[in-house]
Parts: structure tokens; sequence; C-alpha cells
């Protein structure tokens, strides 16, 4: 998650993005240090989230 961390979002939608990524797997997305997050990065991390939760659905 984001202990200590600063993040700078490009945009509401970049933040509501990777809040969701990290809604989905929250033990597995961490952010170090200083970070800025644009639309397209907030974007691919939901999706990886999304299809790592899909394949884990399918091994069951």
């Amino acid at each position: 998650m984001l202990y200590g961390n600063y993040v700078i979002y490009q945009s509401a939608k970049a933040a509501a993005d990777m809040f969701h990524a990290m809604e989905i797997l929250p033990d597995q997305m961490k952010l170090y240090g200083v970070h800025y997050i644009n639309e397209e990065t907030a974007e691919a991390n939901l999706e990886m989230a999304e299809l790592k939760i899909k394949i884990n659905h399918l091994r069951g």
C-alpha cells in the first residue's frame, strides 16, 4: 500500500484506477518512495490486477 510514501497522480482517474488496483490486490501492490503516476500507468496496473484475479479464479 502507501505507507510513508508521496504519490502525485496525473488526474483523478489515475488516482481512482490505482486505488482500485490496490483494493483488488491489497498485499501485492506496493509503492516505495516518491512516485508520479500517470493515467496510462494507473490503467495498466488496474488491468494487470484484474487479469491476475481472473487467472486465480480460473485456477480454482
